[in-house]
This record gives structure tokens, sequence and C-alpha cells, in this order.
């Protein structure tokens, strides 16, 4: 048998039938047997007040028979108003502190005044017997916010259901009581189980459960751990539209996750030049800032991408699975890649330049304007067409425009004005022509807007050391930031299709599994039918790059800088620290403690 503790803990043994520790109270008046009369060993000690509190009727009146002396008073009946008032609020917290782990049990000290006995009914199997006494239990557990036990967690679930029907008076919410225990218990946190996650989205499915919420966070987690999921026992009682849903997320997910891959491996987008031009000084901007990244990351890591050892000292010991072995993208590395590309983007970006989209417009829908109205610019040179080239991209690859797509541009420095190679004159004019294009990289980001509070990062440090120390006689400074521009875009938006979490999902940290599932033209949960969620739809549009313009108008108003929304999940929010590290240092951040809602109904 398994005991399920909640908030990511493993799944334990449990054989604890008799003297449970978590259901004995040593100033309880009331024992409690799992047989019939006669029995010598008791298997809980609880409160009559617990059981008082239910006001249920057949509990009560086992509680008034079990009376072991003659002139107590008997029991509050269940048709008082008080009860109802108390049962509406008794499954929040504990209605008595339960007995610690370490409780000892001992001899029966105390007033004991009551006796209960749950005997099985005759003629079951004996794991027929073993569910009815479990659910027994599973009662009082719910009662006492003790932990819950059984077989499986959706069987030991829906057993409890069922006996809660028995007991319960009719006026109680037995689903929304459940739902709200497992959320105060964390049983809904169910990251890096498998076996959990796919039990209890069986159970948030059932006909006469159909719990919303709980269904959307198990799919997420299953979407993610889909190939140990199929392995689950309990997989196969899954209802077919639920496996046909997961099944789709799960493949439309990965190939997304594997074309990141191929990107990102060696940050290779040279298609993005293929209609303009094979040479050039942004064509080659762009590929020495594609080797810079390159090695940079090497450097980070050890090696690029990130070798199966790098990626196993940072996944979590409580993992019972993570992302397939042959990914190396894996959820944490996209989080980190998004972090440092994020904070080159607020660097370089001209927050100035938007999309002017026309339908009227003859040639072209799409263009790039200022939104102050600045005449002079001029988004394309022949060299390097920008708009042309980031809507091929965009448009070949499905993703929304970036709604910044143009960095800053430094001052243009003429070959006219540039030495010839080799010709430099000792102390003279090549020095004042390198001084000169630094100072014109550094006037041309948003160091200063971004001010004291912009957090250093390792790769806006490396590409500021880069852009000013490479051929500075050779290449026009906005030429090559023009290329480098593109490269950084591509790889922007490639980010995005992998970053944005479920915007629903929670109980994510420490998953290295991507939790970024799409269904095209599918609602959720499947029982609401076109009432349904869409689960995906609008996730590029919450990530990075599209939620920045709120941090910047938060920096502008002297406020706050934490963004409340891209976090890598669905909701965009703040960043985390990076859990692929370059070695020997290895974040454990703390597991996250659950939201407690309002649970929904069935």
């Amino acid at each position: 048998m398994k005991r399920w503790l909640g908030g990511g803990r493993p799944v334990g043994k449990w054989n604890k039938l008799r003297k449970d520790p978590e259901l004995w109270d040593p100033n309880g008046d009331v024992l409690i047997f799992l047989g019939r009369k006669g029995l010598k060993l008791p298997s809980f000690r609880l409160s009559s007040h617990i059981i008082e509190a239910t006001g249920s009727r057949p509990l009560i009146t086992m509680l008034r028979e079990g009376s072991t002396e003659e002139d107590i008073p008997p029991p509050l009946s269940p048709g008082d108003g008080s009860y109802g008032a108390t049962l509406r609020g008794f499954a929040d917290e504990p209605l008595t502190p339960p007995a610690s782990e370490g409780t000892s049990i001992g001899d029966f000290e105390g007033q004991i005044s009551y006796e209960m006995y749950f005997p099985p009914p005759r003629n079951l199997g004996r794991i027929e017997e073993l569910r009815h006494q479990i659910t027994t239990r599973n009662v009082f557990a719910l009662l006492c916010h003790a932990s819950i036990v059984g077989l499986s967690l959706q069987q030991a679930l829906s057993d409890l259901h069922v006996r809660l029907d028995t007991y319960m008076p009719p006026y109680n919410d037995n689903v929304g009581q459940i739902v709200r225990y497992i959320r105060s218990r964390a049983l809904d946190d169910v990251r890096c189980s498998p076996a959990t996650a796919v039990s209890l989205l069986i159970w948030a499915e059932a006909k006469d459960v159909r719990w919303a919420d709980g269904w959307r966070q198990c799919f997420t987690h299953c979407t993610g751990m889909f190939p140990s999921v199929e392995m689950c026992k309990d997989h196969k009682s899954l209802t077919p539209i639920s496996r046909a849903l997961l099944e789709k997320a799960s493949l439309e997910m990965q190939d997304r996750v594997n074309a990141a891959e191929e990107r990102l491996a060696g940050f290779e987008y040279d298609d993005m030049w293929t209609h303009y031009g094979e040479a050039g000084q942004a064509r080659g901007a762009a590929e020495r800032l594609r080797e810079m990244l390159y090695c940079h990351y090497q450097q980070v890591y050890g090696s690029w991408p990130p070798s199966p050892l790098a990626r196993s000292r940072t996944q979590s010991v409580t993992s019972e699975t993570s992302a397939e072995e042959d990914t190396w993208l894996t959820r944490s590395l996209v989080r980190a890649l998004q972090k440092d590309f994020g904070a080159l983007y607020d660097f370089l970006v001209n927050r100035d330049i938007i999309w002017d989209v026309s339908e009227a417009r003859s040639g072209r829908k799409w263009m790039m304007v200022s939104e102050n109205r600045n005449s002079n610019f001029e988004a394309d040179t022949d060299e390097v067409p920008m708009t042309d080239m980031l809507i091929e991209f965009d448009n070949k690859h499905r993703f929304p425009h970036m709604p910044h797509p143009y960095p800053l541009l430094p001052e243009s420095i003429s070959p006219l004005e540039m030495p010839s190679r080799g010709k430099t004159p000792s102390g003279g004019r090549m020095g004042a022509l390198e001084r000169r294009v630094q100072l014109a990289y550094t006037e041309s980001t948003n160091i200063f807007k971004l001010g004291s509070e912009f957090a250093a990062n390792k790769l806006v440090e490396a590409f500021q050391r880069f852009e000013k120390s490479g051929r500075a006689g050779d290449v026009d400074p906005a030429r090559a930031r023009r290329g480098r521009w593109v490269l950084i875009y591509g790889i922007l938006q490639t980010l995005a299709s992998v970053s944005v979490d479920d915007e629903m999902v929670q109980h994510t940290d420490r998953v290295e599994y991507h939790l970024s599932p799409r269904l095209a033209g599918a609602r959720i949960p499947p029982w609401k039918g076109g009432e349904g969620d869409r689960i995906g739809e609008g996730a590029h549009e919450r990530s990075y790059c599209w939620v920045a313009e709120e941090k910047w108008e938060t920096d502008e108003d002297d406020g706050p800088r934490e963004v409340s929304v891209w976090r890598g999940s669905g909701a965009a929010g703040d960043f985390e620290e990076e859990q692929i590290v370059p070695v020997d240092h290895v974040s454990q951040p703390p597991i996250m403690t659950p939201k407690l809602q309002v649970a929904g109904g069935p």
C-alpha cells in the first residue's frame, strides 16, 4: 500500500491499519476498530467532536451506540442548525491537530467514552476487504487532515467519494470537500510523479467529479512526462479522449522543442539570409556573433549543447522522471537562455520602433515605423532589408511578429573615414577611431534607461566586449549591428516558441520537462465541449519580448522593477535563477507552497 504526503514529496510505503500514528490522538475519547466487536486492538483514537461536527447521521448513530458510559449525554442531533455551519468549514482546517508521526502509542490512558466498529461487509474478497478498511481509514484522515493511503490514488479518492456520499448529509458538497482536502494537502502537486499525475487526472475527469482545474493541472504535467505516463498502470484507465489529447499535445510540444534544439545547438540561422546575399559586412557580423555565442555557452556549461552530466547535476533529486533522455533543451535551460537573451533584448532594442499594419497598403501589409513619428527612420538598407527578412522568417514558422523588431543603431562610420587595412599609425588615427567606435556602441544601448537596477548578465557583458573589440577599422558599426540583430531576433523567436508554460499550471519549481502544451482546435476539459478553454492559445505572445514593455513602463514610473508576467509559465512572470549552471553550483530552491483556491464544483 502507498501513502501520499503531497507537496511534491515522494510516495511512500504504508502498513499502519492498526494504531495508525497519524490518527492516534492521546487525548481522544473514541476508539475506532476496523472490524467487528471483539477486536482487542483499535486502529484509531480520535475526539468525538470530529464525528459530531460532520452532521453525519450514520456516524453519529454509531458513536451514540458505541457509548461505554451509561449516563453521558447523547451527541447532538444531526438536524441541529449548528452542524451545517461547522461542516462547511471543517475541511478547510483540521478539526483537531492530527497526531504527529512521532506520537507514541501506549495503553489507552485517559477517558474513553466511545467505541466504534467498522466491519467490512461479508463475502468480500481479500482485496475488496482491504479497500473497505482503507476507505474507512481515509474518511477519518480527511476529517483530521492526515495523509491519504491506498493501492492507487485514483482508486482511493473514488472509494472515499462513494463512502462520503453514504455517510454525509445530502447538503454536503462531497466533491468540493475532497478537492479542498487535495489542495490543502498539496496532493495536486504532481510534478515529476507520472503515476500520481495520471491517477489524479483519472479521478478529475470522472462523471461524478468533473474537476476542471485539477484536470488541467494534471494534463499539463502528464504532457511533459508523457513517455513515463504511458508506462503507468493507470494510463489505460483514462478516457479515450483524454489519451488522444495527451498524445497529440505531447507530440506537438516535442516537435517544437526538437525544432528549437536544431536551431540553438549551433545558433544556426543562415536561412534568414538565403535570399539576401551571401557576403557583406552585416552577414559577416552575424556569423561572428554566432561563433561568439557558441564559444560563450561552451565556457558557461562546459560543452554546448550541455552534456548529460551537466544536466544531471541540476536535476531535482526528488524527480521520478524528467524530459526524454534525448532532449537536451530542458525547461530550465530554456528559462536560462530566455533570461540571457531577454536581457540582451532590453539592452539593444529600439523601444520607439513598432509594426504598422494596414490591409489597404499596396505592396506591403506590415511596415516598421517610429511610434514618435521620426521621419528620418528607415528600417531597410540594400544590404539588410530587415522588414522582409523578419516577416519572411516569422511567416515561415508561423510566429507572430515581435512588437519591437528593431535595434538601436550606433553611428554609421563611412568606409572613407576608415584607414586601409594595415595602416595603423602608432598612437594616432586608429586609436581615435577605436574610441569613436566604442563610444558609438555604448551610446546605442538602453543602459541609461535601464538604470542601476539592470542586473548584471554574463551574456550582455560578453556581447559588449565582443562588439567593442572586433575589427573597428573594417566594419561600419551600424551595418554590423543590423546583421547581429537578425540573428538575435531569430533566437528570441525560437525561445518564445518553447519558453512559456501553460498559463494555469502551478507547482513548476525544479521541473525539467516542458509545460507548454498546445492543442489547436481542441477545447479542454473535454466534457465542456465548445464552452471549454483553448490550451496554449496566445502562448507566444506571452513570452518575454511581448511583456517587456510593461516592465519598461514600470521603470519609467519609478515603480517596482519586478514584472508579474514572464516566469516561463503561462502568465509569464519574474525570472528564476537558471537551474542548469556551469559547474559546481546547483541551486535548490524550496518546494513551492500550493495556492489555496476555492474548488470548482463538478
